[in-house]
């Protein structure tokens, strides 16, 4: 399989660079779609934010051409990553290839996957900018394969009916059980229930005046007299005092 394997990923170079330069001219090439109101608002970024990515973007397109050889063959990570050349040959295989950063330039057009990067990009800018209507026949042409494309093959679909709707649902009991039910009903609501039952049975009781304090007393007392009086010998109903 590893030929069939190096053409798909040679196919995945033309379809990245058609991507991304479909993006870039479509964004900043051809026809604005940008509607009046919203053009009025835009600007430049500030200073404060060109000026770094201009930094950024300079070390980044050339630090490479100083540092691939260095860290891959001179032992410049050692100290952090080291590989058992016995196990693992493609740097031993490579580093006989290597010549240096400069002569990878030249070799590069000798290569399938720069032409097919090459014809990414041509392809983008026929199908965006020099002959769009090419483009709509395409979509109509394959209208089924544009639907499975533009769906992304139903997986989202797919996983916002099961997975999405599933995990709202359960969501959605589990508010009602425990929040709902549980929390708010039994716990909150349900103390509060609860001490309004108490406070409804012990007012009548608690009226202020002394006597009726006294006979409850006097009433208690007399039925722990008599519990004590005829539970007798019964373990079950014998109590120590």
């Amino acid at each position: 399989y590893a030929e069939w394997v190096y053409y798909a990923v040679v196919a995945g170079v033309f379809i990245t660079a058609f991507y991304s330069f479909r993006m870039f001219f479509l964004v900043f090439h051809g026809k604005s779609r940008v509607d009046h109101h919203t053009e009025e608002h835009l600007h430049e970024s500030a200073p404060s934010i060109t000026f770094p990515l201009i930094a950024l973007a300079i070390p980044s397109a050339v630090i490479g051409y100083f540092t691939i050889d260095p860290m891959l063959f001179n032992g410049w990570l050692d100290n952090a990553i080291t590989i058992d050349a016995a196990k693992h040959v493609s740097m031993t295989e490579l580093s006989k290839m290597f010549h240096g950063a400069a002569a990878m330039i030249p070799h590069a057009v000798q290569t399938l996957p720069f032409w097919m990067m090459v014809g990414g990009i041509v392809a983008a800018w026929i199908l965006s900018l020099y002959r769009t209507q090419w483009a709509d026949w395409i979509q109509k042409t394959f209208h089924r394969t544009n639907y499975a494309l533009e769906s992304l093959y139903g997986f989202d679909r797919f996983n916002e009916i099961v997975f999405v709707n599933g995990v709202k649902k359960l969501g959605n009991l589990l508010w009602k059980v425990s929040d709902s039910m549980l929390i708010d009903k039994m716990l909150v609501n349900g103390s509060a229930r609860l001490v309004g039952f108490i406070g409804s049975v012990v007012r009548p009781i608690q009226t202020g005046y002394v006597y009726h304090y006294a006979f409850f007393m006097i009433f208690s007392l007399l039925i722990i007299l008599t519990w004590v009086l005829f539970a007798g010998d019964n373990p079950l109903l014998s109590i120590e005092l």
